[in-house]
């Protein structure tokens, strides 16, 4: 089969023209077109990236990942409140005196607690005169009251004791105890602290939120129970 011909006007001329077969000049074509799409690549290159796709490489050829939101990259919780306190060994007393009680079903349940747990500096100070004059019976019971004291049935992440506190018109938020007594949240400062029913002032700072609660450090004293 005879070649198709294409006529190509000659620029300068309105009259001349080249007689030109189609496959010769698709020959002529093709690689013009890959030099100048080779040379705007490598141009487009060297002033940032490539796109390709969704995909951008930069001229290192490293795949950037999309920017997203952010929250898958937030840690979870993979300790338990029990796991935290076993852990930090600052909060061994509390942990003894949580084994004493009988560890409290509130702690196994899964949650969600709230723990405001003092140091071991606090207990080995004010733990002792706590106790003073109880035995036996009266003295188990009593530890489990402390203990209880420290925990609230339902957690709360620093922003929810701050939001519970300032969209108060007293700017306070008072709480029930699991051991059945009142504490007080509110700010002094910027510190969120807690008031006991012996008008302790105990600032309070976050140290881990686990799988069925939140911990919070009293590093200037405990929660004195009725």
């Amino acid at each position: 089969m005879r070649d198709a011909t294409m006529r190509i006007h000659l620029h300068g001329s309105p009259r001349r023209f080249l007689e030109c077969p189609v496959s010769r000049l698709f020959r002529l074509i093709v690689p013009v077109a890959a030099v100048l799409f080779s040379t705007m690549t490598l141009a487009a290159a060297a002033q940032g990236t490539v796109t390709t796709g969704t995909a951008a490489t930069t001229d290192a050829g490293s795949i950037e990942a999309p920017v997203g939101d952010g929250e898958d990259a937030l840690p979870e919780a993979t300790r338990s409140v029990l796991d935290i306190l076993s852990s930090e060994p600052r909060f061994s007393l509390f942990r003894t005196l949580v084994d004493l009680a009988g560890t409290p079903d509130v702690f196994t349940e899964g949650g969600p607690i709230t723990v405001f747990v003092p140091t071991d500096d606090v207990l080995a100070s004010a733990f002792e005169a706590y106790m003073k004059g109880f035995k036996g019976k009266a003295y188990d019971k009593r530890v489990r009251k402390l203990v209880l004291a420290h925990v609230l049935d339902a957690q709360f992440s620093p922003d929810d004791l701050i939001a519970n506190i300032t969209h108060s018109r007293r700017r306070r938020d008072n709480m029930g105890t699991v051991s059945g007594d009142n504490v007080t949240l509110t700010i002094v400062g910027e510190q969120i602290c807690v008031f006991d029913e012996s008008a302790q002032v105990l600032p309070v700072s976050l140290v881990e939120t686990g799988t069925d609660g939140t911990v919070y450090a009293l590093e200037t004293g405990m929660i004195r129970p009725r």
